[in-house]
Formats: C-alpha cells, sequence, structure tokens
C-alpha cells in the first residue's frame, strides 16, 4: 500500500470513527477518532508534497533530458555539417590538385616539344654548317678559281685593303679560336685587334684569310655570325677552328661577289 493510500485510507477511518463516536455519544471515542482524522489529515499533506516534489524533479529531469536531447541532435548535425564541409573541402582540394597535375603535364609536354623542335633546328643548323666544312685550302681554292678573284691567306692577308677576315688566337686552350669580322683596312685593322686583344689577355693573334669585298661587307659579316651562332663565345669571336671559319668565310663572300655581279649587269 503506497503512502498516499495509507492517509487516504486513516483520514476515512479516522472521519468514520468520529461520526461513529459523535452519533453512539462516546466523547472518548471521538477524541481518539478526531486524533487519526488530524494525523491522517497531515500524513496526506505531507504525502502531497511529497509528490509534488517528485513530480517537479521528474519534471526538471524530463526538461534536462530533453535539453540533453536537443543539444545532442544540435551537435550531431554541427557533425554532420563539418564533415560535409570537410568532404566538400576535400574534393575541391582533389579538383585543384588533378587540374594542376594536368596543367603541369601539359606544361612538360609542351617543353619537350619545344626542346625537341629545337634540338631539330640546331641539328639542321650543324647539317648546314658542316656541309661547307671542306678543308680550308680546297675551299680558297675552289672559290678564287670560280670568282677569278685573289683570297689571301697567313701573312699575305696584311693588306690595306677592304673585306671580311679571319683571325686566329695562337692560345691552343682557348674558347675564343677565331675572331670573324668586316673592315675597309685589314692591315690597320690588324694593328688595332693586337693591341685590343692583348689589353684583353690574349697573349697573340695571327691572320688566317682575307676575303677582299667591298659592297655588303657588314651584311656578309652579320650572316656569317648568324650561321655560326650556335659556337659564338663571345662578340665576334668563335669557338672553332681556323679552317672551318675560312671556309664558311669563302662561302659567304662568294655568295655575295656573285649577287654584287647580277645586280650591275
Amino acid at each position: 500500500m503506497t503512502a498516499k493510500k495509507f492517509a487516504v485510507f486513516s483520514f476515512a477511518a479516522g472521519l468514520i470513527g468520529l461520526l461513529a463516536a459523535v452519533y453512539a455519544d462516546a466523547p472518548q471515542y471521538a477524541a481518539a477518532a478526531a486524533a487519526v482524522l488530524i494525523y491522517s489529515a497531515v500524513l496526506f499533506w505531507q504525502v502531497y508534497k511529497l509528490n509534488k516534489q517528485i513530480g517537479e524533479a521528474e519534471g526538471g529531469f524530463l526538461i534536462g533530458e530533453m535539453k540533453a536531447k536537443t543539444n545532442a541532435e544540435q551537435a550531431a548535425k554541427e557533425l554532420l555539417d563539418a564533415q560535409h564541409k570537410i568532404k566538400q573541402e576535400k574534393h575541391k582540394g582533389e579538383k585543384s590538385l588533378v587540374a594542376a597535375r594536368s596543367k603541369h603535364e601539359e606544361e612538360i609536354k609542351k617543353l619537350q616539344e619545344q626542346t625537341q623542335a629545337d634540338r631539330k633546328q640546331r641539328e639542321a643548323e650543324a647539317s648546314k654548317l658542316n656541309e661547307r666544312l671542306l678543308s680550308a685550302r680546297q675551299v680558297v681554292d675552289y672559290y678564287a678559281k670560280k670568282d677569278g678573284l685573289d683570297v689571301y691567306t697567313g701573312s699575305a692577308a696584311l693588306r690595306g685593303i677592304a673585306g671580311i677576315y679571319v683571325v686566329k688566337n695562337m692560345d691552343v686552350n682557348a674558347q675564343n679560336k677565331v675572331k670573324i669580322g668586316e673592315t675597309g683596312n685589314f692591315a690597320q685593322r690588324f694593328r688595332q685587334l693586337e693591341s685590343s686583344t692583348h689589353s684583353a689577355g690574349i697573349a697573340a693573334i695571327a691572320p688566317q684569310l682575307l676575303a677582299p669585298l667591298d659592297e655588303g661587307r657588314k651584311e656578309v659579316e652579320q650572316n656569317i655570325h648568324k650561321e655560326l651562332s650556335l659556337y659564338q663565345s663571345s662578340n665576334e669571336w668563335f669557338n672553332i677552328s681556323p679552317e672551318r671559319a675560312m671556309a664558311v668565310v669563302c662561302a659567304h663572300v662568294f655568295d655575295k661577289r656573285m649577287s654584287n655581279l647580277q645586280q650591275r649587269e
């Protein structure tokens, strides 16, 4: 039996006893019944207060439980949102990485294609140059015969006339092996070169070739430098043998002489 039921039962018993004592005109029983009635009323009131406190506690517990549940659901939602955001960022990062890798691969491919094209161009230029690489004596003799004009070599090249010249660096270990240029007076130009090259640390130079040419010397000089650009070490100096330099110079000078003659005709 619960405390509430016991209080109700005691109150009912006390009330009945009180009514019976009054009806029987028995004061001694009426006092006892009244005491039971008061006791049961107090007990009922205490039970009521206790139940109310229990109810409030249970209500608070339920509210707390609901709040905890709501907070847990909110936390779970935030966790899911964070996971979704992380997933999106990861996907975005992977896409960016793929795009960057693809761009990098394209750049590498373009660079490889460009390198291959440059290599082919250099091979073609080298092949073109090699076609001219006869011996110096053969070239000089060949073009002198076809042209009908003198081409001077060695010390005989030191003449006060215009043309395209080749000067040799006497240091066999130097990178600047030959100098190719144009002048209006080679004898004078060579004296200038002896002074300037000595100041630049070149111990000695020697004349190798003078191919006489008046018209278009600058143009021929530029064309020769362009053809030998793969071997250009500095300014008008080239890292090739004197024989190769003489062959190229003779070929260009002869071509220009023929062009000049055709224009005059």
